[in-house]
């Protein structure tokens, strides 16, 4: 294997702009390389944060058979992510679908780690738990004492490799 420098990657699909339609990069954060593909091919996806192998395979098989059947990339692309939610992997959000031309400047497509440190009582564990799955629902890693750490853990080593 060998790393792939975007510009390398923006480069290549440059030269094959005119005959590639989609693009589909099913690894874990590919965002970054398919927003550099996506300024010469018209719908590239990319996966804004690790996805798990069933969650890939699963989206990967929904939107080929959408396309086989003739529905369009848009089409195939929300049924995709719609079987992930009809599975129950709670990944749908992990796959971005990029057009040419429609890819904000400011677009930030790679999940932030984030440790939510609260006090151990109410409204704080609330106010905890809703922001925690408010930025997990948007793709973020999040890390909460509450759910991460086990009687008998180590805290401060527990929370370093969180």
């Amino acid at each position: 294997s060998q790393l792939v420098s975007d510009l390398a990657l923006s480069k290549l699909f440059s030269l094959f702009s005119e005959s590639v339609k989609v693009v589909i990069l099913n690894g874990c954060y590919s965002a970054v390389q398919a927003k550099a593909i996506a300024e010469h091919i018209p719908y590239v996806i990319g996966m804004s944060q690790s996805i798990s192998d069933r969650a890939a395979l699963e989206f990967a098989i929904s939107f080929y058979d959408a396309l086989g059947a003739g529905e369009s990339i848009e089409f195939a692309y929300q049924l995709g992510c719609n079987t992930l939610r009809l599975e129950n992997i709670l990944e749908e959000h992990v796959p971005v679908l990029l057009q040419k031309g429609k890819i904000p400047k400011t677009s930030k497509l790679s999940s932030a780690r984030i440790f939510i440190s609260y006090q151990n009582e109410e409204p704080a564990q609330s106010l905890a738990q809703i922001f925690h799955d408010a930025l997990k629902e948007v793709g973020h890693q999040v890390f909460m004492a509450s759910e991460g750490i086990r009687l008998g853990d180590e805290w401060p080593q527990r929370i370093n490799e969180a």
